[in-house]
């Protein structure tokens, strides 16, 4: 096994060869001509001294060969029984270790971008590697993972907030003790909850923007010994008014309800009431008034949704039908409040439901359980799913060309403004016709694939979406990115970013005004969601086959231990000042 000498200095180690021979040479001439004992002891011992001095500068490392079988990294967390057994079963096995994880006898600690140079990583314990990591380097090992962490390990709160919406954060904490979380925003206190059994319990918040901006809430988890504090990014945007024109064959509690919230939420209307054959009533709330007594291409192509009862749907003209199939496929949104007259549909946009005999419902929402009429109908095709019970769809959608027709089978839902819940009627119109809405059309869409939190001085994965064959001007903060296209798909481009500070942070593509915003958590905050994600991560990549023995041969550094030069320079020191004494 060869050996090899190194040195990382943190200066010029010319200058500290330098300025050893200059000071050694000083120090022999002072002891030569020194009156005192032991004089060839004292010159021994002020060589020593200065050789010393100058392994403290040099920081001598030594580099030695090694034949493996394998490499084990240890990261934060890591079980030492299983380290322990590891080596016990496997002598031939290499240990190393991550800066932050716990000292393992005999193993070389190593930062990420060494270890990227490692190419027999067989074993992971602990927290894991990152995704970055991972991904840059794909490596095949087994994974022993840690123990479940104490504190918040799960998150979900919405993208982006809306002004005077109410929206719901949830999420799971593992605690051993009773616990109280506290959701403080601008303003003070939000909301509050108290978690008392033990082990791994669900909990939910709810937060009301009042205006838009982006904001940093905190939640604080307070046992009876410890408190901690979380950080939580707040985007909020005010609603964006669409244009919605709704049809129906006559009133109803239902539509004037719905149209009604539909106005107080900024929203502009126009509906149609048809009283006899050839005679309609018109209503109109932020629109000027327009001839809708006949569907045409261009009447439906200034809206963003259609909403309609399925019997009005179907007592439509053939010419009607058609013209609003064609819309639909080329992107406006369709809303449908479900009843049988939907087997009598014979377009496209006709949903296969089939009867069922339930026609009532228990739904959570906000937290509370609320019993709600439905149509006795269940849907037969897949679809994109918005509300559900008990795996029973209640609305949803279908993509229709690049439109989509959207259907809602719960009935009397105005029962809950009735009763003062609002927020519960808001939960379930509000996803529903944004998602179903015509897509405002974007020539960019970007993405970020890293999950929550991000921290500084960590790569940020960015994908691009475009329409156009050239490469969009993409900044960070607005700093230019560089991109690459995709070498499969086309108009797919990838970037990367590191944030060297905590807080929000901005991507932008100006000349279509597409931003997106982010934000980087403090390090050493969300430790626990962070370890989850890890976990994942190094589960989804780990292998669960034994790989065979491949013997390889590697070099290691090992940093000579700096207390030896320190007790070095102390002896002969301390020899110096003794010797004129005897």
């Amino acid at each position: 096994m060869s050996k090899d000498w190194l040195f990382h200095p943190h200066i010029s180690p010319w200058l500290i060869c330098l300025g050893t021979i200059v000071l050694l040479t000083a120090l022999l001439w002072l002891e030569w001509k020194r009156p005192a004992k032991f004089l060839y002891a004292r010159l021994f011992t002020t060589t020593l001294l200065v050789i010393a001095l100058a392994g403290v500068l040099l920081q001598p490392h030594i580099r030695k060969e090694i034949t493996t079988d394998g490499l084990v990294v240890l990261t934060p967390n890591y079980d030492q029984a299983q380290a322990d057994s590891l080596r016990k079963s496997d002598h031939a096995l290499r240990f190393v270790q991550t800066p932050d994880a716990k000292p393992f006898s005999n193993a070389a600690t190593l930062t990420l971008h060494q270890l990227q140079r490692e190419k027999n990583i067989h074993w992971v314990l602990g927290d894991g590697l990152p995704e970055y990591f991972i991904e840059e380097y794909n490596p095949s090992y087994h994974y022993l993972k840690s123990k479940t962490p104490s504190g918040i390990i799960e998150w979900n709160q919405p993208e982006i907030f809306r002004v005077n919406r109410k929206e719901m954060i949830s999420g799971k904490i593992n605690s051993n003790k009773p616990t109280k979380l506290i959701l403080f925003g601008p303003g003070g206190v939000e909301d509050s909850i108290t978690v008392s059994e033990k082990g791994i319990q669900s909990f939910q918040f709810s937060i009301t923007p009042k205006q838009e901006g982006k904001f940093v809430y905190s939640i604080r988890v307070k046992d009876e010994n410890t408190t901690e504090d979380y950080p939580v990014p707040v985007e909020t945007k005010s609603i964006e008014p669409l244009r919605i024109l709704i049809i129906q064959r006559f009133p109803s509690a239902e539509m004037r309800y719905l149209k009604n919230f539909l106005i107080t939420q900024g929203h502009h209307l126009a509906v149609r009431t048809q009283l006899s054959k050839n005679n309609y009533n018109y209503e109109y709330s932020g629109i000027n008034a327009l001839k809708t007594d006949r569907l045409t291409g261009a009447l439906l192509q200034s809206f963003d949704v259609v909403i309609t009862p399925s019997e009005t749907l179907v007592e439509l003209s053939g010419t009607e039908l058609s013209t609003l199939t064609t819309a639909v496929e080329n992107g406006l949104g369709l809303i449908k409040l479900m009843d049988g007259s939907e087997k009598k549909n014979r377009s496209s946009l006709a949903l296969a439901i089939q009867e069922n005999a339930k026609d009532t419902v228990r739904l959570k929402l906000n937290g509370s359980i609320e019993a709600l009429s439905v149509a006795p109908w269940i849907v037969k095709e897949s679809v994109e799913k918005i509300t559900d019970a008990n795996g029973r769809t209640l609305s949803g959608f279908i993509e229709k060309g690049i439109g989509k027709s959207g259907f809602q089978f719960l009935q009397e839902t105005y029962q809950l403004i009735l009763k003062g819940k609002e927020d519960h009627y808001a939960q379930l119109w509000s996803p529903l016709l944004e998602q179903v809405a015509r897509t405002k059309n974007q020539l960019h869409k970007i993405n970020i694939k890293n999950s929550f939190p991000i921290y500084p001085d960590e790569p940020i994965e960015i994908d691009v979406i475009s329409t156009e064959n050239k490469t969009p001007g993409l900044t960070f903060n607005q700093v230019a990115i560089p991109l690459r296209e995709d070498v499969v798909v086309d108009d797919y481009r990838h970037g990367k970013v590191w944030a060297d500070t905590s807080g929000w942070q901005s991507l932008a593509i100006e000349v279509d005004s597409i931003s997106k915003n982010f934000y980087v958590a403090p390090v050493g905050s969300w430790t626990s969601l962070r370890t989850i994600h890890l976990r994942e991560t190094n589960e989804r990549t780990s292998s669960n086959s034994s790989a065979p023995t491949n013997y390889q041969t590697t070099r290691e550094e090992q940093p000579v231990p700096l207390i030896l030069f320190y007790i070095l320079f102390l002896l002969s020191a301390g020899f110096l000042w003794l010797a004129p004494k005897l």
